[in-house]
């Protein structure tokens, strides 16, 4: 069993990973801060692109552009049938 002593530590550790935010919190609120809710915006879908495209390969993002159907679900598959 783990002792208290370091139950503890780690409790107070994760907590102050929690609580400190991260470079992406900060790089949307501070443009929010100094010019306003559209630049947030801007900047919030700017700093998610890349996660949402991160299951695609260049060729499913230029594909995406080209059509109107996402193929990142499917992108698996077809790169076994190719």
């Amino acid at each position: 069993m783990i002792s208290s002593g370091r139950l503890l530590a780690f409790i107070a550790t994760a907590f102050v990973v929690i609580v400190i935010p991260g470079p992406s919190v900060l790089f949307v609120v501070s443009p929010a801060l100094a010019s306003g809710r559209r630049v947030a915006m801007f900047s919030m879908l700017g700093n998610a692109a890349p996660q949402v495209s991160s299951g695609c390969d260049h060729r499913d993002i230029i594909m995406l552009f080209r059509s109107e159907t996402c193929p990142c679900p499917s992108s698996s598959a077809r790169r076994q049938t190719a």
